[in-house]
């Protein structure tokens, strides 16, 4: 099933929220992945689930 084409947006401090948590190294991949998505979504960047790139 191909991802929906919209974007979301996030608040200056939702995005400094999120960049933290993908900097925490005490919590689940899951989380950071999640957070990851989150930011490139409302940077729209690409379709998520097809132009993230894997960073581990």
């Amino acid at each position: 099933m191909p991802a929906l084409p919209y974007s979301i947006t996030i608040s200056d401090e939702e995005r400094s929220y999120l960049k933290s948590l993908i900097k925490t190294r005490t919590i689940q991949a899951q989380v950071v992945d999640r957070a990851r998505m989150l930011l490139w979504r409302s940077e729209a960047r690409g379709t998520v689930g097809t132009d993230i790139p894997l960073l581990r």
